[in-house]
Protein backbone atom coordinates (compact mmCIF):
# COMPACT_ATOMS: atom_id res chain seq x y z
CA UNK A 1 0.00 0.00 0.00
CA UNK A 2 1.36 3.71 -1.18
CA UNK A 3 -1.25 5.04 1.89
CA UNK A 4 -3.33 6.65 -0.13
CA UNK A 5 -7.00 5.57 -1.17
CA UNK A 6 -9.76 7.15 -2.90
CA UNK A 7 -13.50 6.95 -1.70
CA UNK A 8 -16.71 8.22 -3.98
CA UNK A 9 -19.39 8.63 -2.15
CA UNK A 10 -23.22 8.11 -3.12
CA UNK A 11 -24.31 11.45 -0.76
CA UNK A 12 -22.90 14.71 0.29
CA UNK A 13 -23.77 14.01 3.88
CA UNK A 14 -22.02 11.12 4.05
CA UNK A 15 -18.61 13.48 2.37
CA UNK A 16 -19.26 15.50 5.47
CA UNK A 17 -18.76 13.17 7.74
CA UNK A 18 -15.82 11.56 6.46
CA UNK A 19 -14.39 15.49 6.42
CA UNK A 20 -15.02 15.15 10.25
CA UNK A 21 -12.59 12.23 10.39
CA UNK A 22 -9.50 14.54 9.16
CA UNK A 23 -6.70 14.04 11.65
CA UNK A 24 -8.00 11.50 13.77
CA UNK A 25 -5.46 8.59 14.72
CA UNK A 26 -6.34 5.64 12.46
CA UNK A 27 -4.50 2.29 13.72
CA UNK A 28 -1.74 4.75 15.58
CA UNK A 29 -1.38 7.49 12.55
CA UNK A 30 -3.60 10.81 11.62
CA UNK A 31 -5.69 10.43 8.40
CA UNK A 32 -5.60 13.24 6.26
CA UNK A 33 -8.96 13.25 4.53
CA UNK A 34 -9.51 15.99 1.50
CA UNK A 35 -11.01 16.46 -1.72
CA UNK A 36 -9.01 14.77 -4.02
CA UNK A 37 -7.39 17.14 -6.85
CA UNK A 38 -9.06 15.80 -9.55
CA UNK A 39 -12.52 16.14 -7.60
CA UNK A 40 -11.33 20.04 -6.91
CA UNK A 41 -10.53 20.53 -10.43
CA UNK A 42 -14.16 19.08 -11.16
CA UNK A 43 -16.54 21.42 -8.84
CA UNK A 44 -14.49 24.08 -10.01
CA UNK A 45 -14.72 23.86 -13.47
CA UNK A 46 -19.06 23.01 -12.63
CA UNK A 47 -19.07 26.06 -10.87
CA UNK A 48 -17.64 28.32 -13.84
CA UNK A 49 -19.99 26.52 -16.20
CA UNK A 50 -23.02 27.14 -13.62
CA UNK A 51 -21.89 30.80 -13.03
CA UNK A 52 -21.82 31.68 -17.03
CA UNK A 53 -25.19 29.27 -17.37
CA UNK A 54 -26.42 31.42 -14.83
CA UNK A 55 -25.86 34.65 -15.85
CA UNK A 56 -27.16 33.76 -19.39
CA UNK A 57 -30.62 32.67 -17.82
CA UNK A 58 -31.01 34.03 -15.24
CA UNK A 59 -31.36 31.25 -12.74
CA UNK A 60 -29.63 30.63 -9.12
CA UNK A 61 -28.67 26.96 -8.93
CA UNK A 62 -26.67 25.70 -6.15
CA UNK A 63 -23.41 24.37 -7.00
CA UNK A 64 -22.32 21.27 -7.02
CA UNK A 65 -20.52 19.42 -4.09
CA UNK A 66 -17.73 17.17 -3.63
CA UNK A 67 -18.49 13.19 -3.79
CA UNK A 68 -14.95 11.90 -4.24
CA UNK A 69 -12.27 12.44 -1.26
CA UNK A 70 -8.96 11.85 -1.11
CA UNK A 71 -7.72 9.69 2.23
CA UNK A 72 -3.84 9.93 3.12
CA UNK A 73 -1.57 8.54 5.45
CA UNK A 74 -2.93 5.26 5.70
CA UNK A 75 -0.97 2.66 7.52
CA UNK A 76 0.76 0.34 5.18
CA UNK A 77 -1.74 -2.28 6.56
CA UNK A 78 -4.70 -1.26 6.21
CA UNK A 79 -7.26 -2.72 3.50
CA UNK A 80 -10.56 -1.92 1.84
CA UNK A 81 -12.13 -3.96 4.93
CA UNK A 82 -10.47 -1.89 7.61
CA UNK A 83 -12.13 1.60 6.01
CA UNK A 84 -15.99 -0.03 5.32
Amino acid sequence: SKGVGYVEFGDVESVMKALALNGIAFKGQPLLVQASMAEKNRLAQAAKNMAAANAMMGGGAAPPEPRKLMVSELHAHIGAADLR
